[in-house]
């Protein structure tokens, strides 16, 4: 059963909120394409001339297995020729005649000046590398191509035929980029064909046509088994694997992406203080010894599509290379900036997922959707897929870090990619819903963000995963629909800005090491929180025990906040602890023992989930954290204020501690860990208490952290 137009018109309405929770977790499209715009110098001995190429179609897998064939299959070509070269080729070519009984020109194939249309062959050479390695160019099969169009302008020629496919013999991508292009013009004249001389143009820049990550032979895999005209790695939906990512400029696939919209992500934010070009160096300059790491990483989170207030999981595998080169402080100078900027860039595949919801609450909606990283739209566009990525660290991760603008900064990563997105199959109420192949979006760019960290908050390695956010504007839909043209609908009823969306990596897996252990790494770590919302931290009693037989213990120290509810949280201050205090406190040395004031400095205290144990316990840690104790000074100096912290015997500056142990669901709560120790950074006054002088280390003992009410923290 079909759905008739008028229907499926009505139908595509409430299939926006299905797709929409779809949009940005559908599975990875099983084909792709070998597309681009392509720039030609074409010089005669009169002048130089530019040709533009544009190549469609040529569905490729969106991964492919060494040993089994890649068939693009068939592709189009579209060439505009300008005016003065399509002059100069047919200068010695006789002219075409126009017939004796004047035609219809849509019925003749007639220009409207009465003229026969052009017709000719094309020859286009492509260079296919793997791995940036064993580039060969090949000649594609000649394309006959006939005049388009209606004949002002440039001349516009478009043929189509079939492309050879390849068998990648190990793993590692492969790449097609445009080569050298040749074409001929033909006339018809008394009966007689005449050709031109063929024109032979090279491309201005290197574009790449298409590429396929190619992993690893499957197991059991006997050679090439699929029937002619079908891509075995687009024949079945399969988790993509993880592959390495190649060395910095030996793979056309793999380079930063120079597309103004995306390179900016170096810049903005600027770098920080001290302003000025000459106070900032590339690292490594020499381009030579640029390197940076490849990492497999994958990555789980939600996508909320604003229109309809549909929120989705997504799933994906980023394969990126870090750190290719950095800016660094130049040292030469006086810039003592405690930054570093590293550069690289990435390739991100999503992971299958359907979308099934309720639309309007009654009507039973299903929609596969996908979304693909693409290379920038536009006339100036490499076909290069990748994105950019940017992380911002500081070079001592206990110090302070360096200032923009006046105002410190911590670590953070921004990724900068273009991606597209499409709609597959639909169906409403059981009954499938034809909205075509190419039913989808324009590119638009995904801009995501994560901080991880600060030396008063702690710091995470990037590496050991964090949470990404950002917005993305979902564009206008077109060519949606058979027989009847459905974009309208679907764009009203998804399409618009503000689309929130999360993503949690997990662990990345360093592909230098291997990448059958990469494809065996922990998955993205996020966090249930029930019951989540206000709650009171409570230990009782605080001790802190010193040298010299000295003593700072509490009745009680009581921290209330706020933790994040629900799923999918990031472990990464999953709350905050604004109001913190020490009750009943008092500080002995030797057998005198006198009530002391202890104060919170630097609130929210936060609290973070680091990891999942064996046992099912949660490692977290309380971070921030800085206090005060007023303590009776000697000689007769009154009070002398004293500031606790972190133990960091090669730092001199001061550096807030971590509390850190085993949450147990159970008893909802963490035991002191053994072995920990705060320091006393400072001191208010020239002669401390015994015990308490500064640089001094002190056991912290006492009760267990207990939160009320109950909290049940879990994974997701």
């Amino acid at each position: 059963m079909h759905l008739t137009p008028r229907r499926a018109a009505w139908t595509a309405g409430i299939t926006g909120c299905c797709t929409a929770a779809g949009l940005l977790a559908g599975p990875p499209p099983a084909r792709a394409a070998l597309a681009a715009e392509i720039p030609y110098t074409c010089a005669t001995d009169v002048a130089v001339h530019r040709v533009t190429v544009r190549v469609a179609g040529g569905r490729t897998p969106a991964r492919a297995s060494a040993g089994e064939a890649i068939r693009p299959g068939r592709v189009s070509l579209d060439l505009a020729v300008p005016e003065a070269l399509e002059r100069e080729m047919l200068r010695d070519v006789p002219a075409a005649e126009a017939p004796a009984t004047p035609a219809t020109p849509a019925a003749s194939g007639m220009r409207q000046d009465g003229t026969a249309r052009l017709t000719g062959v094309a020859n286009l050479s492509v260079v296919v590398s793997q791995g940036g390695q064993g580039a060969e160019e090949t000649n594609w099969p000649v394309f006959h191509v006939r005049e388009s169009g209606d004949g002002t302008g440039p001349l516009r020629l478009a043929g189509e035929g079939p492309v050879p496919g390849v068998v990648p013999p190990a793993p590692g991508g492969v790449t097609w980029t445009a080569a050298r292009l040749a074409f001929a013009l033909t006339t018809e004249t008394g009966g007689t064909t005449t050709s031109s001389p063929a024109m032979v143009c090279t491309p201005e820049r290197k574009v790449i046509l298409g590429s396929v990550p190619v992993s690893p032979a499957r197991s059991g895999s006997a050679g090439d088994t699929t029937p002619s005209g079908q891509s075995a790695a687009g024949s079945a939906e399969r988790l993509p694997e993880c592959i390495r990512v190649p060395d910095y400029r030996t793979d056309p696939a793999w380079d930063f992406n120079e597309d103004p919209r995306l390179l900016d992500v170096f810049d903005i934010p600027s770098l920080p203080d001290p302003k000025g070009a000459e106070n900032w160096v590339e690292n490594p300059a020499d381009p030579s010894r640029r390197r940076g790491s490849p990492y497999c990483i994958r990555a789980a989170g939600f996508a909320n599509v604003k229109k309809v207030g549909a929120a989705t999981p997504v799933a994906a595998l980023t394969l990126l290379r870090r750190a290719v080169y950095g800016m660094a402080p130049n040292r030469n100078t006086g810039n003592t900036a405690n930054y570093f900027q590293q550069r690289g860039y990435f390739n991100t595949e999503t992971m299958p997922s359907t979308a099934s919801v309720l639309s309007f609450g009654f009507m039973p909606t299903t929609a596969t959707a996908t979304v693909r990283q693409v290379a920038p739209p536009g006339p100036g566009s490499t076909g290069l897929t990748t994105g950019n990525l940017r992380t911002d660290l500081a070079l001592n991760a206990g110090r302070p870090g360096a200032k923009r603008d006046g105002v410190e900064i911590g670590d953070e990563t921004w990724t900068k990619a273009f991606v597209q997105m499409g709609v597959g199959e639909t169906s409403v109420n059981g009954v499938r819903l034809d909205l075509g192949a190419e039913c989808g979006t324009s590119p638009t760019i995904l801009s995501l963000n994560t901080f991880t960290g600060d030396y008063r908050t702690g710091r995470l390695n990037i590496t050991d995963g964090s949470a990404l956010t950002g917005h993305i504007e979902i564009p206008k839909f077109t060519n949606c629909g058979v027989g009847e043209d459905l974009s309208p609908l679907l764009t009203a009823s998804i399409s618009g800005p503000g689309n929130y969306v999360q993503i949690e990596s997990g662990p990345w897996c360093n592909t230098n090491v291997s990448t059958e252990k990469c494809d065996e790494t922990t998955e993205p770590m996020t966090w249930t929180v029930t019951p989540g919302g206000p709650v009171t931290i409570t230990q009782a009693p605080l001790v802190l025990t010193g040298p010299a037989g000295s003593e700072l213990r509490c009745e009680s120290l009581v921290m209330k906040g706020k933790l994040r509810e629900g799923h999918w949280n990031s472990r990464f201050v999953i709350g905050k602890f604004g109001d913190v205090r020490f009750n009943g406190c008092t500080q002995r040395t030797g057998t005198r023992t006198s009530p002391v004031e202890l104060a919170a400095v630097g609130t929210p205290w936060a609290f973070s989930v680091n990891a999942a144990n064996p046992d099912g316990t949660a490692s977290v840690q309380i971070s921030r954290v800085f206090f005060t104790a007023d303590l009776p000074a000697g000689q007769g100096q009154g009070l002398c204020r004293v500031r606790f912290g972190a133990r960091d015997a090669n730092l001199p500056d001061e550096k807030p501690a971590e509390i850190q142990g085993d949450y147990d669901n159970a008893s909802h709560g963490f035991p002191v860990q053994a072995g920990a120790q705060l320091k006393i950074n400072g001191a208010g006054c020239a002669t401390p208490p015994p015990g308490f002088e500064v640089g001094s280390l002190h056991a912290l003992g006492g009760g267990a952290y207990v939160f009320d009410p109950a909290q049940k923290i879990t994974q997701p």
